[in-house]
């Protein structure tokens, strides 16, 4: 399980990259289908791996610590965006420092990890919840950015 998560997380993380640095029109109302799937599958191999291993009170707490860091580098990320008008169109593209968030936000999650295991969660939560990560910081991401072309 968790060589598959790692390939599944890594290829999720170079396509949300490689599409955030593209300049491409705003879409108000995007498909949200991959995003739940990625969700999904975060919190079933999440499950899988905390199956018969309870968590203890500080692999806990750090593994809810990620998840809000997870929020926190798609709102830091979503400020990178730069947003214009190209006629009727508004545009969007990242930046390097959006896509060296991405980088530096799973390293993070992963790190955590680490010492979550030192605190006695199960080894590799952090590469089973790496899918739920990467879905919970994106659906941040979007949401602020949504909310800048509103107010652009």
């Amino acid at each position: 399980m968790t060589v598959a998560n790692v390939l599944i997380g890594l290829a999720v993380l170079a396509y949300l990259v490689f599409r955030q640095l593209q300049a491409r029109p705003v879409k108000q109302k995007s498909n949200q289908i991959f995003l739940l799937v990625v969700a999904v599958y975060g919190l079933y191999s999440s499950a899988q791996v905390l199956q018969g291993h309870p968590l203890s009170p500080g692999g806990l707490g750090l593994v809810l610590v990620g998840l809000v860091l997870a929020g926190a580098f798609g709102l830091a990320r979503a400020l990178t965006v730069k947003l214009w008008r190209d006629g009727d169109q508004l545009m969007r593209q990242g930046t390097w420092l959006t896509a060296s968030l991405w980088v530096i936000g799973v390293a993070v999650h992963l790190g955590i990890d680490v010492l979550a295991e030192k605190l006695g969660a199960p080894a590799g939560l952090g590469f089973a919840s790496l899918p739920l990560y990467l879905a919970i910081t994106w659906f941040v991401q979007r949401v602020v950015v949504n909310n800048r072309v509103r107010t652009a």
